[in-house]
């Protein structure tokens, strides 16, 4: 009897034992990424291996028997490194990993603040730049420490998020960086306390930037609001009762920039193993523990493991960037000090203000740290104020050693080494989950350890948490993952029984998650359910009887709806060829349908957040970030379907529509949350565009394919258009695409503008045609010839761009940083080049020089003064032998030259809306006509800058013509109510219209507006016609003052014959319309110009200018004036 006892306890013990060992080897096999059952498998066949231990006596040759086992490079390379050999090329192979690292393509992912210097050498910024590149995994890993990868403990306490954890995750060996979801921002925060700042930056450093601005993020749910929420609802009390010696008021300014993202999935969270022995130790305390104290032992070391590695681990997305930290603080003031303290503060913070400092020191945190004091040239503040002033800037990542902006966001984007988490999502996953999900063989009872996990949070935290029903979910996925392992012994007999098996899990996921994402993720998915549709689609191959009708109609439920949302699906299409047969129709109706589904369940879910009585922000994200993922899946593999089928148009129709609502064609992902608005608009666009491109792909392929172009090109968010760079980008990337599959007629369409500016309007009008069936490329070369003839135009104004090295800042990519800068050889010495013109005319316009709007070429005035001084001697000239050849005539002519007025045209166009108003305003100084009216060279549009005149002021004196009584003026020139004359000509006149309202004004510092007299000008001029100037005169109530109040002047140059809608627009707003014209110029059009003056109430003054009287030429308010020999 007692041996026997002794037997049975010897048997469990070794039963025991070899359970151990078969986890430990699995364990092994994990670690590195292997399939746990294919591998203890294969290592038991071929090697006889089935416990841990034995590894440690594997050499480099018994390895190699395991070489055709091998599915994949990456599992052997992943095998070897458990072994710790080093395969036989193993220095190839680690230049080839060097080399294809996969790093972020940064000019893509960079805000275009940061990529205007991406291309600048990062070695002059800092020399110390390493040229290797971390992996993903190791940027993951090291970035702030491993933040990533370290758990948080959401506890209600700001204190407890914000306290350090140990490692809660393990490094995933699949973890990806891919494109961006926030974007570069540079926000302000006002403090008055160093407390709330102190807490800001740490909240911001360790909870990452959307927990800590966002009123979404998890911090705004803690029992202590983020430092920003303190700031807004600042309390002016605390101040008024805080002595002088304690009182604090800092401004802070922080620049995000990210330059990469990923996501943690849930598939890839899993636990580090000191978390993981932590809590095993707790399950196997718990079994040796008294069932009176197993709740409080529980509840004890519950919340020891809380505190060690948090009760949270964020699953994203992370972005991994850097911050640069300006800081303005002020202490030791009194209380009537502050407002004058708090206005300097922030204007301590306009453009180049304390952007470089001085020496540098380190902070407790890492970062680099400079300080100095105000700037002392601060207007009008006293010393005493800018003395207590400390200036401060700090650097969460890049470069320690970098304390200038630009250079430091060159440096860091050119070495991830220094890349810091700069944000950590707001989404959060619950350690229990985790447990869940991908620890089941790794505890006794991992259903019970989940659930007690769950509940200790709930009495220690007093947070409830809501999900779905823990043993329901974990129980049907136990039960999915036993199914796939068994799904490799199905025998074909019992196939009928199998698949009703799967079509009743498929079900069952489906309810307990309201998605089919967990059937395809966990059995769609899986070689093993794969290989068994195989095995089917081969034995029923060849019959054709109603057993076989069933078993397809079962096959195509599992397949359904997202048939190819499975990326790694080898043998879809044989399958799908049998289940469907020339149904192939029927796929895609049921991605279609699946897209529509996911469309109408999402907006459902977003109104329901939105109508949420309470936790409205909490609930409505969780929808965003849901309905986003799902829409996301679904338009993938509808794309995929698309393309397996080789329908490219309807596939690039698609991808159009979503990337008006931020789809990142690279990446395949959303670059924002979609809230409802987005969802709704993008539903719209997906269903109007899909079902005009069917209509017309039944009339004709040509009509089909120039819809798709043209809707790409048009298609917008929310009324929004994209713009002139975005559809340039697009239109590149359509072409791409189509390749070889576009229609020669589209291509033709297309080609016209290779090589130059586009006609945004001429090529989407072309389109239309070409989908109305109007317009057909190969029957009408005239029209092909049309678009070319007014291409030169555009042409020809890049040329100039090009001359003046303006090339690059076309459209209004020129900014205030590019004109700001000053140097003082410049101010020295005349231009050399022409592209030398620009930066001459900027500098002289800073320093309010009129002489700017006459800058040229060294060389262009000597030529002048020769070619007097020749003329003055014409007839020895004449004489000379030879000197009147050809070739010298046409020598001398060839000298190029650029107009005064094309420069600063040719700037105006090439400058943003700030540039634009900067040149506005120094050119009003100077008492310089301004552009009211605009042709855009590249198309027929008329622009009216107004954002441009919002800076301009005016002041003057204004007297009543029957009193001596004067009124002083001063508003800004958009809100003056003056009345305004317009002059316009007809033709060539031989009078200067500009020069008689040069004269008209009076004795003014510089000529008011440009006229074909003055220094520089030339009949080549480009960009001046059709461009209306404006000016204003405004007396300064002397007795020689023209006029008695402020008058506006608007000259039109060139033949205003020519340019109707400018005309148009001038007799609307005109208060007195002036004429200038000539017997020879009075055409149909000039007539037509005249009937509409002289039917309008408003006065009429005619010019001729080959007239110098005119006899009855008043009649009540139209008058008639020769000015032929007048001044």
């Amino acid at each position: 009897m007692k041996s026997s006892r002794v037997q049975a306890m010897s048997g469990e013990d070794e039963e025991e034992c070899r359970s151990q060992a078969d986890d430990e080897l699995a364990q092994k096999l994990r670690d590195v990424g292997l399939d746990t059952v294919y591998w203890k498998q294969k290592l038991r066949e071929v090697l006889l291996i089935s416990n841990a231990q034995a590894l440690l006596h594997l050499d480099q040759q018994d390895s190699r028997e395991l070489d055709s086992h091998f599915r994949k490079e990456w599992e052997k390379r992943a095998f070897y490194k458990m072994l710790g050999i080093v395969a036989a090329d193993g220095v190839v192979s680690a230049k080839k990993a060097v080399s294809l690292a996969p790093h972020i393509q940064i000019d893509n992912l960079l805000p275009s603040v940061v990529s205007e210097r991406i291309h600048e050498p990062a070695q002059e910024i800092c020399p110390s730049v390493s040229t290797h590149c971390l992996s993903d995994t190791d940027i993951l890993q090291n970035a702030s420490g491993g933040l990533a990868l370290e758990g948080v403990y959401m506890s209600g306490k700001l204190e407890d998020a914000l306290e350090k954890r140990g490692k809660l995750l393990t490094s995933p060996q699949t973890f990806r960086l891919v494109g961006l979801v926030g974007r570069s921002e540079t926000k302000q925060h006002e403090f008055i306390s160093f407390n709330d700042e102190s807490m800001f930056r740490k909240t911001m450093e360790v909870m990452g930037f959307s927990n800590t601005v966002s009123e979404k993020g998890c911090v705004s749910s803690l029992s202590r609001k983020p430092a920003l929420m303190q700031v807004k609802s600042m309390n002016l009390k605390e101040m008024q009762n805080t002595q002088t010696d304690h009182s604090y008021l800092s401004r802070t300014q922080f620049t995000y920039l990210p330059l990469a993202s990923g996501n943690l999935h849930m598939a890839q969270l899993r636990l580090s193993e000191a978390a993981l022995k932590e809590l095993q130790i707790i399950e196997n305390t718990l079994e040796n523990t008294k069932e009176d104290f197993k709740s409080n032992v529980f509840s004890s070391m519950s919340c020891k493991f809380f505190h060690n590695f948090g009760s949270h681990a964020n699953e994203g997305p992370l972005q991994f960037g850097g911050i640069f930290w300006r800081k303005a603080s002020a202490k030791g003031f009194s209380l009537h000090q502050q407002d004058e303290i708090k206005l300097l503060l922030s204007e301590l913070f306009e453009p180049n203000i304390g952007a470089d400092c001085g020496s540098s020191t380190t902070t407790d945190t890492g970062t680099a740290m400079t300080t100095e004091p105000a700037p002392s040239d601060s207007g009008h503040y006293s010393p005493v104020l800018t003395d207590v002033i400390q200036m401060t800037v700090t650097t969460t990542g890049g470069n320690p050693d970098v304390h200038n902006l630009p250079q430091w966001e060159s440096a860091i984007v050119v070495n991830n080494r220094t890349w810091s988490l700069i944000d950590r999502g707001i989404r959060f996953i619950p350690v229990w989950d985790i447990v869940l999900s991908n620890h089941k063989c790794d505890f006794k009872d991992v259903l019970k350890l989940a659930s007690d996990l769950q509940k200790a949070y709930t009495i220690l935290t007093k947070k409830e948490v809501h999900n779905y029903p823990e043993d329901e979910l974990a129980d049907i996925n136990v039960k999915a993952q036993s199914i796939m392992e068994d799904a490799k012994q199905w025998k074909e007999s019992d196939n009928d029984t199998h698949l009703e098996m799967l079509a009743d899990l498929k079900q069952k996921l489906y309810e307990c998650t309201k998605t089919n994402r967990s059937w395809i993720d966990t059995c769609l998915s899986h070689p093993a359910l794969q290989e068994f549709m195989t095995r089917i689609v081969s034995a029923y191959k060849h019959s054709s009887c109603d057993e076989t009708d069933w078993i397809k109609i079962k096959m195509r439920y599992l397949l359904e709806p997202n048939i190819y949302a499975v990326e790694n699906f080898p043998k879809r299409s044989s399958i799908t060829q049998w289940v469907y047969g020339s149904d192939t129709v029927r796929v895609l109706d049921a991605e279609l349908n699946a897209l529509g589904k996911t469309f109408t369940e999402t907006k459902k879910q977003l109104k329901e957040a939105m109508d949420a009585p309470t936790s409205f922000e909490t609930a409505l994200n969780e929808a965003k970030v849901k309905g986003t993922n799902e829409i996301t899946f679904s338009l993938n593999s509808l794309c995929r379907c698309f393309r397996e089928m080789e329908r490219m148009e309807e596939e690039l129709l698609f991808i159009s529509c979503a990337a008006a609502s931020g789809f990142r064609t690279k990446e395949r992902s959303f670059d924002r949350l979609l809230d409802y608005e987005d969802v709704n608009c993008l539903q719209h666009q997906v269903d109007a565009a899909h079902s005009e491109y069917s209509a017309l792909k039944s009339q004709s392929a040509l009509k089909a394919q120039a819809y798709v172009l043209l809707n790409g090109l048009t298609t917008g968010v929310q009324s929004n258009s994209r713009t002139p760079l975005e559809k340039e980008e697009h239109l590149t990337f359509m072409k791409s695409y189509l390749d070889a599959n576009i229609c020669t007629e589209v291509s033709n369409v297309v080609l016209v503008y290779d090589g130059g500016p586009i006609d945004w309007n001429r090529l989407e009008e072309t389109l239309k045609s070409l989908v109305a069936g109007t317009l057909t490329i190969t029957l009408a070369p005239s029209q092909t010839s049309k678009v070319e003839s007014e291409t030169e135009g555009m042409k020809t104004f890049m040329n100039l761009c090009k001359i003046l090295g303006l090339q690059e800042y076309y459209p209004k990519k020129m900014h205030t940083k590019h004109m700001c800068v000053v140097k003082s050889e410049i101010l020295k010495e005349a231009p050399i080049t022409e592209e030398e013109l620009v930066l001459h005319y900027l500098q002289k316009l800073m320093m309010f020089d009129s002489e700017a709007r006459y800058v040229s070429v060294l060389g262009e005035n000597e030529n002048n003064e020769t070619m007097q001084n020749e003329n003055s001697n014409y007839e020895k000239i004449f004489n000379h032998d030879g000197i009147v050849s050809s070739q010298d005539w046409s020598t001398t002519e060839t000298r190029s030259h650029v107009h005064p007025m094309d420069l600063q045209m040719a700037i105006f166009h090439c400058g943003d809306n700030f540039v634009r108003q900067y040149i506005y305003t120094k050119l009003s100084f100077c008492q310089f006509a301004l552009p009211l009216l605009v042709p855009n060279p590249c198309s027929s549009e008329i622009e009216f800058p107004l954002w441009a005149f919002r800076q301009i002021k005016k002041s003057w004196k204004s007297r009543a013509a029957s009193t001596e009584t004067q009124q002083t003026n001063l508003c800004t020139i958009v809100n003056a109510d003056t009345p305004l004359v317009s002059f316009i000509r007809f033709g060539e006149s031989p009078a200067s219209k500009s020069q008689m309202l040069n004269s008209l004004l009076g004795k003014q510092k510089n000529e008011v507006f440009f006229h074909r007299h003055c220094r520089g000008s030339s009949k080549n001029g480009l960009l001046m016609e059709g461009v209306t100037e404006i000016a204003w005169y405004c007396p300064g109530g002397r007795d020689d003052d023209v006029f008695n109040d402020c008058i506006a002047f608007t000259n039109l140059h060139g033949d205003a014959r020519e340019h109707k809608k400018q005309v148009q627009f001038l007799l609307e707003i005109s208060t007195v319309n002036v004429i200038l014209m000539s017997d020879c110029d009075n055409n149909d059009e000039a007539k037509s110009i005249l009937v509409d003056c002289l039917n309008s109430p408003k006065p009429l003054l005619c010019l001729w200018a080959d007239k110098e009287r005119i006899l009855g030429g008043h009649y009540k308010t139209k008058v008639k004036i020769g000015v032929k020999n007048r001044n």
